[in-house]
């Protein structure tokens, strides 16, 4: 049925006339025998079936949706960064329930994320805590403060370390 140049197709599961467009009508593709056509019901008809299978088959769900995930671990990723991105509240309560639950790895992973080791003390880092501490100061760092401050900020990690160990 055509209506001002467009045309209509009538969904024979819900008896609604919807434009063949790809907003009411999906199209099914073979890539490998290069052909497409439209649905056979709209989409909304097609989603509504597709929930009720799922619903009914979770397990053979979940099967094929692990199937999918292993074969595009790039969209997997692409799509988890992008869930982050426009969820911030629940990427930090997700975090939060995930420590909870874990514990032990939390404590594993801040210990070997805090032992920078100390020879790695360097100038540049030094230089930067001295900034930081002095920035209302304003003064001239010296080669002598950086020397003390260096061995300051050695004392302040083992002074920790001792006290996790002894914590324990």
């Amino acid at each position: 049925m055509a209506i001002n140049n467009k045309i209509f197709k009538r969904c024979p599961k819900c008896g609604e006339d919807k434009e063949l467009t790809e907003e009411f009508w999906g199209q099914i593709t073979s890539k490998k025998k290069g052909w497409s056509c439209w649905r056979y019901i709209c989409r909304s008809c097609h989603n509504q079936s597709t929930d009720q299978w799922r619903k009914k088959n979770p397990d053979r769900q979940k099967e094929l949706t692990q199937k999918w995930a292993k074969a595009n671990p790039e969209r997997i990723r692409e799509l988890g960064k992008k869930w982050a991105k426009n969820n911030p509240v629940a990427v930090v309560a997700k975090s939060r329930r995930w420590q909870k639950k874990n514990p032990e790895k939390v404590r594993l992973l801040w210990n070997r994320a805090g032992k920078v080791k100390i020879d790695s003390l360097s100038d540049s880092y030094v230089v930067r805590c001295l900034r930081h501490m002095n920035a209302h100061h304003g003064g001239r760092i010296t080669p002598e403060m950086i020397v003390i401050k260096r061995e300051l900020l050695q004392y302040d990690r083992i002074t920790k370390e001792l006290n996790n160990v002894i914590n324990r």
